[in-house]
């Protein structure tokens, strides 16, 4: 074996090897990672394999036991631990292994022998090369690197598995879209890979409360359900990736902004006059909910102005009044319960673009009309709006 050259695929480093057959690259082991192929489905493909480092010569069963003494090595499946079934089966049958044994590399590990199988056409290489080099297992590595109990999960995804897929899917400015975001996994392959380089794709990820399996794990305890488990990891990889080696043309944003489907902000205030009663003429006054912030009522207006969601927000405070401030003044919003004229000015003042404020927050119509008119007259290119 000798090394020629590294060479990149789709952005993906790997190094190109020589034989006396040609170049290759090295791509996986010859075990199957998926545990539902083991010595119940597979018997056929569970075996040993002998191999001896000083002719490379290889058999999948010895001839007589004098071969596990004169120069060769036992080189058996991996085990799955999954409680029930104890092997992984290889992808190739025996007969395969023997003839052609070329095609296979048997490197020297701490742990023994490991076996891998060699993708002659490098020009060629393929998505499904890379692929096949990744460990369905190494999920739950991720997990463990991020510092988090990896049984928090069931299944996790690779990450490296989900960043070849965006890297080959996505423009380097994309928004990728999770609508079952589970472990989180697509939002810290997202972050990775723009780690790596220097891009500055999005991640949009979708999951519903759906609570968790408390006995099955005692870390799972003090999450409600599986999207806190989901914040939590993205959390904990963005800070992971900060930690080490990053394109130095990535922004480095690793933040997320946590939103929540729910009803609508506004009251149901549309009644007849036959439908209203004198003395419920005071609970039509508001049209907000009550148990409504300005930051849900902000991100109403956003979405009505058909603004991203993404935008950056300040929170300031003028006369005494929480103002939320949004992309530097594209969007002012005011949405105290009572709304005086000089906060009006102040924001008038600044020349926003777009300025809204809470309807209720003006004592009276009078109120309201003097709010428009001081606009009109400071600030006439800004459009004015109340909810």
């Amino acid at each position: 074996m000798k090394a020629l050259m590294p060479s990149v695929y789709k952005g993906f480093n790997y190094t190109i090897l020589e034989d006396d057959r040609g170049s290759y690259v090295l791509k996986n082991e010859l075990y199957n990672t998926n545990s539902i192929f083991n010595e119940v489905t597979r018997p056929n493909l569970i075996y040993d394999i002998y191999f001896n480092p000083e002719n490379r010569d290889v058999k999948t069963a010895p001839a007589s036991t004098s071969h596990l003494h004169d120069g060769y090595v036992k080189i058996t499946p991996h085990r799955n631990n999954n409680g029930v079934n104890s092997f992984h089966a290889f992808r190739w049958s025996r007969r395969k292994v023997e003839a052609e044994s070329y095609d296979l590399e048997f490197v020297e590990s701490a742990g023994g022998y490991k076996v891998f199988t060699k993708v002659r056409d490098v020009d060629s290489t393929s998505t499904k090369d890379l692929i096949m080099d990744i460990s369905t297992n190494s999920g739950s590595s991720d997990i463990t690197g991020t510092g988090l109990d990896p049984k928090l999960f069931d299944f996790p995804k690779p990450v490296d598995l989900i960043e070849i897929l965006c890297a080959l899917a996505a423009e380097p400015d994309s928004t990728i879209v999770d609508f079952f975001a589970g472990s989180g996994t697509t939002a810290h392959a997202v972050m990775k890979l723009n780690a790596r380089d220097g891009s500055n794709r999005r991640f949009v990820m979708v999951q519903l409360p759906e609570k968790v399996e408390q006995d099955s794990s005692d870390a799972r305890a003090k999450y409600a359900n599986i999207a806190e488990l989901s914040k939590e990891r993205i959390r904990r990889a963005g800070k992971q990736i900060l930690e080490g080696e990053v394109n130095k043309k990535w922004n480095q944003d690793i933040g997320f902004r946590v939103l929540k489907i729910d009803t609508s902000n506004m009251n149901d205030v549309l009644r007849t006059p036959d439908h209203v009663d004198q003395g419920e003429l005071d609970l039509y006054t508001d049209s907000v909910k009550a148990d409504r912030t300005g930051e849900d009522l902000l991100f109403q207006v956003l979405l009505d102005w058909g603004l991203e969601l993404t935008m950056p927000i300040d929170v300031e405070e003028i006369d005494g009044h929480e103002v939320l401030v949004v992309e530097g003044d594209a969007l002012i919003a005011c949405f105290a319960e009572e709304v005086s004229a000089d906060v009006v000015k102040a924001i008038a003042e600044r020349h926003p673009l777009r300025a809204v404020f809470r309807d209720s927050g003006f004592a009276s119509d009078a109120d309201r009309i003097n709010a428009e008119q001081i606009f009109a007259e400071r600030s006439p290119a800004t459009d004015v709006k109340t909810v």
